[in-house]
């Protein structure tokens, strides 16, 4: 089922010292429409029956992250201040 919230919103007005007050956006929409669309996340047994896991794929990634706990503390100081300048220049800091 499809549900239309193509309707235009409206504004919210009011007067505050004679000054029109924009507070905001009102949809319409069937509340009872929106409920009866809805479906439900599945269990996870569900969910995992649907699924294959690429065990080759997750063993390599797990030995390249083991093989790095094996870098020298050089290398590792080294990466921690190329991650920190780029955060710095991400962020606006410098």
């Amino acid at each position: 089922m499809r549900v239309n919230l193509s309707a235009m919103p409206e504004a919210v007005v009011y007067q505050h010292l004679g000054e029109a007050i924009r507070t905001m956006t009102v949809l319409k929409f069937n509340v009872h429409e929106l409920d009866s669309a809805y479906r439900p996340f599945p269990s996870f047994e569900d969910w995992i029956a649907q699924v294959s896991i690429d065990t080759v794929r997750w063993d390599r990634y797990n030995s390249a992250i083991a093989d790095r706990g094996n870098l020298s503390m050089e290398i590792l100081v080294r990466a921690r201040n190329v991650a920190t300048r780029a955060a710095a220049l991400d962020t606006g800091a410098i």
